[in-house]
């Protein structure tokens, strides 16, 4: 219930020839099925597995809070490329989906007084503060799985235009993975 499966074309793993996931499914934070379009698309997408209570993942949800524009050097191209940020949690509670829906409100910003649930269904607000958010976040146990998520935070680096993984690393901020996947690119 709390992970769905992840819609697959063929995964291609850092080092391993193949395409990436077509759409991560999974749950939006308001417990609704979604799938987000990851590959092919005209930017990357750097997916961020990040955990609700993990110390070291506090700063890239405080990061979250202040989004700029991710972008990456490419090599052997002169200009940057822009980088679509994906928040990928595993919620396998309720408890853990209300953590989740908690801090995607919080990074949304104030919610008007009709954002409250009404007689058990769901108001504007929930939708309001999806709108507001900066980046898609979604809860993925298969996501985790077909990744090999080995710890979190982990951050996965996929070439929209190429429709391959880069690669994954651990990191503490965006900035650093963005770094560090950037040597693992220009080795490709």
């Amino acid at each position: 219930m709390f992970g769905r499966r992840l819609l697959v074309a063929s995964l291609r793993l850092p080092g391993e020839p193949g395409p990436v996931p077509v759409a991560l499914e999974g749950l939006d934070p308001w417990g609704r099925g979604v799938a987000l379009e990851i590959a092919p698309a005209a930017h990357d997408t750097l997916i961020a597995f990040l955990g609700l209570r993990c110390e070291t993942c506090e700063g890239f949800w405080n990061e979250l809070a202040h989004p700029g524009i991710l972008q990456r050097r490419v090599p052997g191209e002169t200009s940057r490329r822009s980088v679509r940020p994906v928040i990928a949690v595993n919620c396998t509670s309720s408890n853990d989906l209300a953590a989740f829906r908690r801090r995607v409100e919080d990074l949304a910003g104030p919610r008007s007084a009709d954002a409250d649930q009404v007689g058990g269904s769901e108001s504007a607000g929930s939708s309001e503060s999806a709108g507001r958010l900066a980046f898609p976040a979604i809860s993925s146990a298969g996501a985790w799985e077909q990744f090999q998520v080995p710890v979190y935070p982990y951050l996965v680096l996929v070439d929209g235009s190429r429709s391959e993984v880069i690669g994954g690393v651990v990191a503490r901020s965006f900035s650093e993975a963005l770094a560090a996947l950037a040597t693992k690119d220009s080795a490709m």
